[in-house]
């Protein structure tokens, strides 16, 4: 079975395969304390600005690396607890 990918995922694969594909990331020039900082080679790699959102960052894709921490979609945690508030 073979599966058709859009224009857009083609693009992305192309780029990853030029400019990521093979390497591994240079980090020296970002803050080595800071734990995004290969995220933020991946980002620089595809032309992306480093940024700390998670919305999509080309075509419609967030660029993520992979990491031994947890990658959450949300905070599902509510914004006001009825319970703790002291008045």
């Amino acid at each position: 079975m073979q599966t058709s990918i859009s224009n857009e995922e083609a693009q992305i694969i192309k780029l990853f395969k030029e400019s990521v594909y093979g390497k591994s990331p240079k980090t020296d020039d970002f803050n080595q304390r800071h734990d995004g900082k290969a995220g933020h080679w991946l980002e620089r790699q595809m032309g992306i600005a480093a940024n700390a959102n998670n919305e999509p960052d080309l075509y419609g894709y967030e660029m993520k690396n992979s990491t031994g921490s947890k990658t959450t979609f949300g905070d599902w945690s509510a914004n006001y607890y009825i319970f703790k508030d002291k008045e």
